[in-house]
């Protein structure tokens, strides 16, 4: 009874290290007796952040499960430790989802420790061989391979594999244009894994120092390879090309039900500092051309995208129906034939069967495009499944589902190719890979995250925008409802940002970029081959139990 209390003592342990690694928060305790909450920080919390983080502890954080597994006498008991590690993790990773009740928490939670399990399983396996070589090596391969099988059906939900919780690592994210997030979470559970095998009590202390030092190479050749891209990033192309973009980021929370005085309030909201950042940008450029050597001419910067965020007005909107769009737009940008509106919205562009949350770009002409929709819908958020048979759930938009979009092509604005994502679709790596591989030569999110009323989860969902911005060389800005909104250069350091719960604006020049990184032309290759060796290492080990052969 006492190997088990240590064993689930351990994963406990492994549970809060790997919480604590991404931006935690937690709802604020209340003690019997006082009426107010009682607000406890946690250690490593920002001031005005609103959450907790340190992502160092990602490297350390499954060396107790680790040996939690090393000391199970069975399989079963190595899954059901490293569930425990999952469940426990999941519920304080994503205890913001409590905005939709604890339901949607545990439920998630439920089932996304299986992998966790699973791996731990694998793992009792590879530790029962005695080998050190394949404990160092093979143990990240199977969390990798893990990962990526994650990504794929209708419930996928890769949102916290252990890259991203290094993003404000800079040089050692800079790896993830060769392999993605993946290689950066192989990199993290390599240094937990080689850590193990030294302290643990292994044969051949040789063997055990030998492959970690090799696995310390391996993780200063990351960092040195992340040092020089960054060194090199430091002068951009003379010949870059940029606009002016203009993020507006209203403070609104979209809780409440559509309506005419709801539609009126966001309208209110959005319209003001938008006419305040266009005022701003002519008057830069006025500036600009009054400087400018010979007098005023035409200068190729000389255009300005102002963004809204996701369904940023109460009110159905899409190309087939423009009386629906407020001619206060049209008349904000009468006297700016080089500036445009991309805004969020949602809509029945094609007909009226299928409504999608999208993006809508109105130019000064009165021309109006729809060139995007969301790709991934989010479960009981924006679609629920059997729907026939559960009809249950109804939206700020009335109760109707919405429809997945298809097309995977760039903006075309100006001459400037830009890839374009709603909320949920950052999280999905091919989906930017795709538009970069059409000609993206930038991306651009809008987003709701009013919902979060933890701040956690609106970290945890901007630190994904960094990677994809590393992946694919691309410049990447975010334009939230109530924050937080960003500017990302392609080495995924943050420009500018605004305040999060509150009003806000970022007007700056947004460079484009074109380069092609090895991940852009091999995509998850590097994950894909971590899955390969996975299954052929642990085929071996489950059917002849012994590691001959393998390392």
């Amino acid at each position: 009874m006492r190997g088990v209390w240590m064993r689930i003592a351990a994963a406990l342990l492994s549970a809060m290290l790997l919480a604590l690694s991404f931006p935690l928060s937690l709802p604020p305790l209340k003690l019997p007796g006082l009426g107010a909450p009682l607000d406890i920080p946690l250690p490593g919390t920002l001031p005005g952040a609103g959450y907790a983080q340190l992502a160092w502890l990602a490297f350390i954080a499954l060396i107790p499960l680790l040996e939690a597994v090393r000391l199970s006498r069975r399989p079963a008991e190595a899954f059901i430790t490293g569930y425990v590690c999952g469940l426990a993790w999941l519920l304080l990773h994503w205890s913001w989802l409590g905005s939709f009740g604890l339901f949607a928490v545990i439920m998630l939670a439920v089932l996304y420790a299986l992998p966790v399990g699973l791996f731990a399983m694998l793992a009792y396996y590879v530790i029962a061989t005695g080998r050190v070589g394949l404990i160092v090596w093979l143990l990240p391969v199977i969390w990798t391979a893990l990962e990526y099988l994650r990504s794929f059906g209708f419930w996928a939900f890769p949102w916290n594999l252990l890259g991203y919780s290094q993003v404000r690592n800079l040089p050692l994210i800079q790896i993830a244009d060769s392999g993605g997030v993946y290689v950066v979470s192989f990199l993290i559970v390599l240094a937990s894994a080689a850590l193990f095998a030294v302290l643990a009590p292994l044969p051949s202390a040789r063997w055990r120092w030998g492959h970690g030092l090799l696995a310390l190479a391996m993780l200063s050749f990351a960092l040195a390879y992340g040092e020089l891209r960054l060194t090199l990033s430091a002068n951009p192309p003379p010949a870059a090309r940029h606009f002016s973009i203009a993020l507006i980021q209203g403070g609104l929370d979209t809780f409440e039900r559509w309506s005419e005085n709801r539609f009126l309030a966001s309208l209110n909201q959005y319209l003001p500092p938008s006419q305040r950042e266009l005022g701003a940008w002519a008057s830069q450029q006025l500036r600009a051309r009054v400087a400018q050597p010979g007098g005023i001419g035409p200068r190729q910067e000389d255009s300005l995208l102002i963004v809204w965020p996701e369904s940023a007005l109460a009110r159905s909107m899409d190309p087939r129906r423009s009386n629906r769009v407020p001619p206060q737009l049209r008349g904000m940008l009468a006297a700016y034939p080089t500036a445009a509106l991309l805004l969020g919205a949602i809509g029945a562009p094609h007909d009226d069967k299928h409504q999608e949350n999208g993006i809508m770009l109105l130019e000064q002409n009165g021309r109006l495009r729809w060139p995007y929709a969301k790709v991934r819908l989010v479960p009981y958020g924006e679609v629920v499944p059997f729907r026939q048979v559960a009809r249950f759930l109804q939206y700020p938009w009335g109760d109707e589902d919405v429809t997945e979009g298809r097309r995977l092509v760039p903006l075309n604005w100006r001459d400037y190719k830009l890839g374009l994502m709603v909320c949920f679709d950052n999280v999905f790596s091919p989906l930017c890979r795709e538009q970069v591989r059409r000609g993206a030569e930038g991306l651009i999110l809008v987003t709701n995250n009013s919902w979060y009323k933890l701040h956690s989860g609106i970290r945890q969902h901007c630190d994904i925008d960094v990677l994809r911005a590393v992946e694919y060389g691309r410049p990447l800005a975010r334009c939230s409802t109530t924050g937080w909104s960003h500017v990302i250069d392609p080495y995924g350091r943050v420009l500018e940002s605004t305040s999060v719960e509150s009003a806000g604006a970022i007007l700056r020049e947004f460079d484009t970029a074109s380069a092609t990184t090895p991940y852009l032309i091999v995509g998850d290759l590097f994950a894909q081959l971590c899955l390969l060796i996975a299954v052929v290492a642990c085929a071996a080990l489950l059917i002849n139990g012994r590691s001959e052969g393998l390392l």
